[in-house]
């Protein structure tokens, strides 16, 4: 094994499940009966899949990212800054269809390393109804535990939210390999002094782990 941790910690997006493009989903619902309220949205359909893809920069994404906004208040805001006028069960349909299917090679792997004796866990930037679809995939299930920004109160890449995961999956930094897709992410979990690589790929880490 090249990497010799006791804990295996996954991101989630792009490392075990897919996420789907919001241009996608706003392709599949432009079918559906929800599809003119969509299309109004935001002024019109261009409009809205900008400012899907700006979600992460948006105020109410981030504190509900955070838990520090329910459901239902999260939906409200959602309702109002992108002028959706459909209910809270369809907003948080079209929102939890982000998820997608497991990132290819990915649940044999965890499957693999449980068995070579590793433990395996997830660490995710997410939302509660993004977690409700996250729990939904076998490759997620098979995880001892997943931890959540909206659960913590901290996001990657903040060096404290790692150190936060750590103390609830009881881990040591230096036992610990975590696992992004993301280069900043990578960057903010060595800051907190766990071993980090950037995913590229099942194979890949698959070789690294030695299994």
């Amino acid at each position: 094994m090249k990497s010799h941790p006791s804990l295996l910690l996954l991101d989630v997006g792009e490392v075990l499940l897919r996420l789907r493009s919001w241009k996608d989903i706003l392709d599949r619902y432009a079918r559906s009966p929800h599809g003119p309220a969509l299309s109004a949205a935001a002024g019109s359909a261009e409009a809205l899949l900008a400012g899907l893809d700006g979600l992460h920069s948006w105020e109410p994404y981030q504190r509900f990212e955070l838990g520090q906004l329910t459901e239902a208040q999260f939906l409200a805001a959602a309702r109002r800054d992108f002028r959706l006028n459909l209910s809270d069960e369809i907003l948080a349909e079209v929102y939890g269809a982000r998820i997608g299917p497991a990132v290819e090679g990915m649940e044999r792997l965890v499957q693999d390393a449980k068995a070579a004796g590793l433990r395996v866990a997830g660490f995710s930037n997410t939302t509660p109804i993004h977690t409700e679809r996250i729990f939904d995939s076998p490759v997620v299930r098979l995880l001892d535990r997943l931890v959540t920004s909206c659960d913590i109160g901290l996001a990657k890449p903040d060096p404290e939210a790692y150190r936060a995961a750590l103390v609830l999956l009881e881990a040591k930094p230096e036992e610990t390999l975590f696992v992004d897709d993301r280069e900043d992410n990578v960057a903010g979990a060595r800051a907190a002094g766990l071993s980090a690589i950037v995913f590229r790929g099942a194979d890949q880490l698959r070789a690294e782990l030695g299994i």
